[in-house]
């Protein structure tokens, strides 16, 4: 479990806080998924230092070419925010599938990334927008949040030191357009089988000048499909090209068995995941003015 609780109102307090204990601290966004892991007795903690009161952690907006997300925003605040719908809107509906709305109300979306779960689904959404995670601790850094991920439950980020406290997004330009979609069992608060986000920006003209094909549930973190990606960029946008990509999309994945699902029926949802994604993008892109 743990023995002391601190809710400082800076993100330099909370730093302090993470340095005086030595590693013996975690920062904690809404609990949700390291509070149940702490219950068990999986993890041990000393100090939980929440996040819940930085302010500026919990902001979401423009800046200059880019959407800032504070590293505190929970999920139904991104979900529910104009501007992730209207840039990002696939991140919106990924936000959406995090599980009942009393846990969109606390679990944070820096912490769904940490806790390097392998089809998170906001993960997901974030790797297909080219997403930044902004880090502070002993040395600052930046880095992609495709390299978040140190292995199978594994986080780059250490929350004995270091702290999320902004995801930056880059501004689509053009026409631009992006979907998000899973499969998941009926229940409500299920873990996602497959998960996929697309985007994909043209030009006047109907080409593709950028796309993003990412799918989480077929290795330890969402996999960006570069190969399709190739296979769209350059070209005229249509939805043969889709077809065709999709129906070459389960040559490049390589899924393992697990409770959830088979392998083999991971890859023979995937085209059908994908083709939904990859055209909601392709009509979302068709109907904005460059």
């Amino acid at each position: 479990m743990w023995n002391e609780f601190e809710s400082p109102q800076s993100v330099q307090d909370a730093l302090v806080i993470l340095e005086k204990h030595g590693g013996n601290a975690r920062v904690m966004g809404g609990g949700t998924d390291l509070l149940m892991q702490l219950k068990s007795k999986r993890q041990t903690v000393e100090c939980l230092v929440s996040t819940g009161k930085i302010a500026s952690m919990k902001e979401i907006r423009l800046e200059g070419e880019k959407l800032v997300i504070g590293g505190a925003a929970c999920a139904m605040q991104v979900q529910k925010d104009p501007l992730v719908r209207q840039y990002v809107p696939m991140l919106a509906q990924a936000c959406a599938k995090l599980g009942a709305p009393q846990i969109r109300n606390a679990a944070t979306l820096a912490g769904n990334v940490v806790t390097a779960k392998p089809a998170a689904d906001s993960a997901v959404a974030l790797t297909a927008s080219d997403a930044v995670l902004e880090i502070l601790g002993p040395t600052p850094r930046s880095i992609p949040l495709i390299d978040a991920y140190a292995g199978l439950m594994q986080s780059a980020v250490d929350s004995t030191k270091e702290m999320v406290v902004a995801i930056e997004i880059p501004l689509p330009t053009g026409r631009y357009g992006s979907h998000f979609a899973r499969i998941a069992s009926r229940r409500a608060a299920a873990l996602p089988i497959l998960n996929a986000a697309a985007a994909l920006c043209l030009d006047d003209d109907g080409n593709i000048t950028k796309s993003r094909v990412v799918v989480g549930g077929v290795g330890p973190s969402p996999q960006r499909l570069y190969t399709l990606e190739d296979m769209l960029q350059g070209q005229r946008g249509t939805i043969d090209l889709i077809e065709q990509v999709c129906g070459a999309s389960p040559d490049h994945v390589h899924p393992r068995d697990s409770i959830r699902s088979s392998a083999a029926a991971r890859k023979g949802l995937l085209p059908g995941l994908l083709k939904k994604c990859l055209l909601s993008s392709f009509e979302m892109a068709t109907k904005k003015e460059g």
